[in-house]
């Protein structure tokens, strides 16, 4: 009997339902699970997968493709990088002026030598070449300062904020729920960090200071080519298209390539390190040779992705030197005509000469190199 009472009230007794709040988590986890917010924008922006919620850990990880605003790549930037930001876009300006200007020069020499070939008794063209010469040295002493400028402050400015990004993308990984370790290859991390935050630098250092330099070249080439002769500028800018279209096809394919690259190299860096790892285990079991064969596959992988990129690159290459070489023999037969048929330069106030081809050419060369 005193059995049976037991068990009865041992049946009686309520059983209340787990609740996870009720569980004592360390401070660590309360804290990480509550404050989403920044931590997790670093993540999702630089490339790893969204973070899950603990009741959704059997579920795939979604890759997040939302694409971050240009300026919001500049949020780490302080008052320091601002400032060598602004002198770098100042020297990036300058540098990209000056490349325009020397075809101005270049035109002042084409002069001089056609006032000697002329052979006026009142003409010393060692001292008008000594002269226009200078402006060389003054335009090398520009270049000089101004290159220095866009390429030391962009680049010392992108390390600054990279660094202070690695930071902040470390601490996001660390600080992520226990389910986002579930469904994200923790082995392919270390890679992620090291590539994605390489690029980022890139994208916002040097590059930009590049940017800014081939905008300058393109504007200023492209006033200083319709001064100077609109109708020889019009038709080395009208090929300029189908150069546009040979470097777009270019960039597309090896834009997505590089990106298969990574993802491929990604995997085979996450088999290594697994292996590496675990080398007593695979060691124990005699499995060497099938995680060889693993990590074989993935760089295989790499390899014709390589390959396909070599193709496309020397297809693109060489379909944008044909065209820039073929618009310079347009340029020059154009302005040959335009000498011999003694067309009227409106600009200059005189019938075309070489110094207006040679001057017009390079501008709008530049300008088309720029773009």
């Amino acid at each position: 009997m005193d059995e049976n009472n037991n068990n009865n009230n041992f049946n009686e007794v309520p059983m209340e339902p787990l609740n996870s709040n009720n569980i004592n988590l360390p401070p660590a986890i309360h804290s990480d699970a509550s404050t989403p917010g920044r931590d997790e924008d670093v993540v999702i922006a630089l490339g790893s997968s969204s973070p899950k919620k603990t009741d959704e850990v059997d579920k795939p990880p979604v890759e997040d493709n939302s694409n971050v605003g240009f300026f919001q790549l500049f949020r780490f930037a302080d008052g320091l990088d601002c400032a060598l930001m602004i002198v770098g876009s100042i020297g990036a300006i300058a540098a990209g002026v000056a490349l325009p200007a020397l075809s101005i020069v270049l035109g002042k020499v084409m002069n001089v030598f056609t006032y000697q070939e002329l052979r006026r008794p009142d003409f010393d063209v060692y001292k008008e070449i000594s002269a226009v010469a200078l402006y060389f040295v003054y335009i090398a002493i520009g270049m000089f300062f101004a290159s220095y400028l866009e390429v030391a402050c962009w680049s010392i400015a992108g390390e600054r904020q990279s660094v202070r990004c690695r930071k902040q993308y470390l601490k996001a990984i660390l600080r992520q729920e226990i389910g986002w370790y579930d469904v994200t290859k923790s082995s392919e991390l270390a890679t992620r960090i090291a590539s994605n935050t390489q690029l980022f630098q890139e994208a916002i250092g040097e590059k930009v200071g590049n940017f800014l330099h081939f905008t300058s070249t393109f504007i200023s080439g492209f006033i200083i080519g319709l001064v100077n002769g609109w109708q020889l500028a019009l038709v080395i800018i009208a090929v300029t298209p189908l150069l546009a279209a040979c470097g777009a096809f270019m960039t597309k394919m090896m834009t997505d390539l590089t990106k298969k690259g990574q993802d491929a190299y990604a995997k085979a860096g996450a088999v290594a390190e697994e292996k590496i790892g675990s080398i007593r285990t695979v060691a124990t079991f005699s499995g060497e040779e099938r995680e060889n064969a693993r990590y074989a596959a993935n760089l295989n992988e790499a390899l014709k992705i390589g390959r396909k990129k070599g193709v496309y690159n020397g297809l693109g290459i060489g379909s944008v030197f044909f065209v820039m070489f073929a618009s310079y023999s347009l340029a020059f037969w154009y302005g040959a005509k335009l000498i011999t048929d003694k067309t009227y330069n409106p600009v200059a106030g005189r019938d075309w000469q070489g110094s207006d081809v040679l001057t017009v050419f390079f501008s709008v060369i530049m300008v088309r190199n720029s773009s």
